[in-house]
């Protein structure tokens, strides 16, 4: 049995059961069940569940002569007619869920239910973490310590999310690293294009600090560890305040950059 054969269909969707049948079914073509259970090295109390399976996959075909019932495996082209209809049922379905969308925030959403403190490993979880504080923060204004790790693994966000038309009326107060300020890439961070950016810079000695940014009532910490992304929010005023002062405290340290 062809265990990379075997791999890659499972990465397209089928269970390993249907992909041993399917190939079992390839090299000896059209068979009762014995010889698929045999090469196939699966069950006799599964094959049939399996084998009619990929039938609705259209992947095999079934005919009964002599009162026994014959499998066949397709062209191998047809896994690509049924990845296509695959795709076509995952767009119709991400359409719909496009629609359930505002519902399923607002649930989500609701100060009842909505944990005060929150996780993420990866860069989806970071960038969800912002979108949701920008979504919730009435305007109010944006305070940050832009850390050179996070600054430099999520530039291409921060340069798109600042770019958002609600921070044309959100004044954005940022504590830069040295090296984040001088040494990223204009073309990346935009920075130009925000009106309403007030900018300080810390001295060089300053350094592998974190990313702090309170929001709204929201705090996001992040950092870069191994490469992976991690991120925790905190929902609470109380939180926000205090790390607010905190800022203002980190902000003394720095001067206007030149």
């Amino acid at each position: 049995m062809d265990n990379d054969a075997v791999e890659s269909l499972r990465k397209i969707g089928f269970t390993e059961g249907e992909s041993k049948a399917y190939l079992a079914l390839l090299s000896t073509g059209t068979s009762t069940i014995g010889p698929i259970v045999e090469k196939a090295n699966v069950s006799t109390s599964k094959i049939y569940i399996i084998l009619n399976r990929l039938i609705d996959k259209g992947i095999v075909s079934m005919v009964v002569k002599d009162r026994q019932k014959l499998f066949s495996a397709l062209e191998p082209e047809t896994i690509l007619d049924f990845l296509d209809q695959e795709s076509m049922k995952i767009n119709s379905n991400k359409e719909d869920l496009k629609k359930m969308m505002p519902r399923l925030k607002m649930a989500r959403e609701s100060s009842s239910k909505l944990p005060i403190m929150e996780m993420s490993k990866g860069v989806k979880g970071f960038e969800n973490f912002y979108r949701e504080a920008l979504d919730k923060s009435n305007e109010e204004p944006y305070q940050s310590l832009a850390g050179k790790n996070i600054s430099f693994k999520m530039q291409h966000f921060f340069g798109e999310y600042f770019l958002r038309p609600e921070f044309s009326r959100i004044e954005q107060n940022m504590v830069y690293e040295n090296e984040v300020w001088y040494l990223k890439d204009p073309g990346v961070h935009k920075r130009s294009r925000r009106k309403l950016l007030v900018a300080s810079v810390l001295p060089k000695e300053f350094k592998e600090l974190p990313n702090v940014t309170v929001f709204g009532k929201s705090i996001i910490l992040s950092h870069v560890k191994e490469g992976e992304v991690y991120t925790i929010i905190i929902r609470d005023k109380g939180f926000a305040e205090s790390f607010s002062k905190l800022l203002q405290i980190v902000r003394k340290s720095a001067q206007k950059p030149i």
